[in-house]
C-alpha cells in the first residue's frame, strides 16, 4: 500500500505524525505545570484564609472578654449603689 504514496511521502507523513504527537505531549506537560501552579496558589489562599480566621477568632474572644468584664463591672456598681 505504501507504494501508492511513494517513500518520500510516507516519510513526510511519519515525520509530521511524530511532530504532532510531540506537540500534544508538550501541551499536556504545559497543562500539568499550570495545574501544579494553580494548586500551589490554591494552597496559599487557604493558608491566608486560615490566618485571617485565626486572627478574627482571637479578636472576637478579646472583645467578648472585654464585654464580659464591662458587664461584670456594671453589675458590681449596681449592687454597690
Amino acid at each position: 500500500m505504501f507504494w501508492l504514496f511513494g517513500k518520500k511521502r510516507v516519510e513526510l507523513l511519519e515525520e509530521e505524525t511524530k511532530n504532532s504527537f510531540q506537540q500534544v505531549k508538550n501541551d499536556i506537560a504545559g497543562v500539568g505545570k499550570w495545574i501544579k501552579h494553580l494548586d500551589s496558589k490554591d494552597k496559599q489562599v487557604f493558608e491566608i484564609l486560615g490566618e485571617i480566621i485565626e486572627t478574627s477568632q482571637e479578636k472576637i474572644l478579646k472583645m467578648n472578654r472585654i464585654k464580659f468584664h464591662s458587664n461584670k463591672n456594671k453589675l458590681h456598681k449596681r449592687i454597690i449603689s
